[in-house]
């Protein structure tokens, strides 16, 4: 399921996060902070990722009724699945959403 998988960040792809800062500080901090300002370079927006996703979660609801499946995503695919089923603005992505981090089975 490709469409699961994390956002593409484009040209800060690859890069540590104390030279995004200081290269790109709008961007970097948009990016995190108000992801409804976010405007990647060359990667994918918010609403992007968010579109894949549900369009993935919705195939595989239609696959399997009254299944039980696991889902697996990256971090900000997560946040886009919960966060659109949540009904939540944009401006709101992610926030306050139950999130273990860094988990592995």
């Amino acid at each position: 399921m490709d469409d699961l998988r994390e956002m593409s960040f484009g040209k800060l792809e690859g890069q540590l996060f104390d030279e995004l800062s200081e290269l790109y500080p709008d961007t970097f901090g948009h990016l995190f902070n108000a992801p409804h300002l976010y405007r990647p370079m060359d990667g994918e927006t918010y609403e992007e990722v968010t579109q894949r996703a549900i369009k993935c979660i919705e195939t595989i609801v239609d696959n399997h009724p009254n299944e039980k499946v696991l889902v697996v995503a990256h971090g900000i695919t997560v946040k886009a699945i919960m966060t659109y089923y949540e009904n939540r603005p944009l401006k709101d992505f992610g926030k306050n959403l139950l999130f273990i981090r860094r988990v592995s089975v």
